[in-house]
């Protein structure tokens, strides 16, 4: 889904280029904790499934351990890399991130290959498309308003124990990340 935003224009000499990067620079983290609110929303109140908090985002109850590891292979590459020279920083990690990257082939593979793959690798991990079906319906959807206050007044406490001024945006950035697991859609998260 990352593939949703593309920061690139047409131009007159027909070649492509950013439209302005600065100000998605500047928001990709709140707008990836706004989209990771909605997503966590959406897949409770449509899909009923269960949403839990992890220690960055969010995941889906009933998906294998092993099998998430799996696939957060990518992450761990990164934090090898960062280990292996010393490095904690955000820049060290773009860095990494970098180093660490397979060249893509000119050829990516086909939606129908890639389904293929994965549902290969899920059923080695016990993880079946009929697994995946009962796992739907089962939260019953709906907000718990006193658990959601309790989340926000945590978040706000948490990050004015670090700042005395903070921007809109972090602040919602701060709250998204609490409140994440608890069924708010991205709007009412906003207001």
């Amino acid at each position: 889904s990352h593939c949703l935003l593309l920061n690139v224009a047409g131009r007159s000499d027909e070649t492509f280029g950013t439209i302005l990067s600065k100000p998605f620079f500047r928001h990709k983290l709140t707008a990836g904790a706004i989209y990771q609110t909605e997503l966590a929303h959406l897949l409770r109140s449509e899909l009923g499934l269960r949403i839990v908090q992890d220690a960055t985002a969010f995941r889906v109850v009933g998906v294998p351990e092993k099998l998430i590891d799996f696939y957060s292979n990518r992450a761990k590459q990164i934090q090898r890399q960062l280990q292996s020279k010393g490095y904690h920083s955000a820049k060290a990690a773009a860095v990494a991130a970098l180093d660490t990257r397979k060249a893509k082939s000119e050829t990516p593979p086909s939606l129908n290959e890639l389904l293929e793959r994965w549902q290969l690798t899920n059923k080695q991990y016990g993880f079946t498309e009929q697994t995946a079906h009962r796992l739907l319906g089962r939260s019953d959807f709906w907000l718990n308003i006193d658990t959601l206050e309790k989340r926000i007044a945590s978040a706000m406490h948490d990050l004015l124990k670090s700042e005395s001024y903070f921007s809109e945006q972090k602040l919602i950035r701060q709250v998204a990340r609490a409140v994440m697991a608890e069924g708010i859609s991205a709007e009412n998260l906003i207001n």
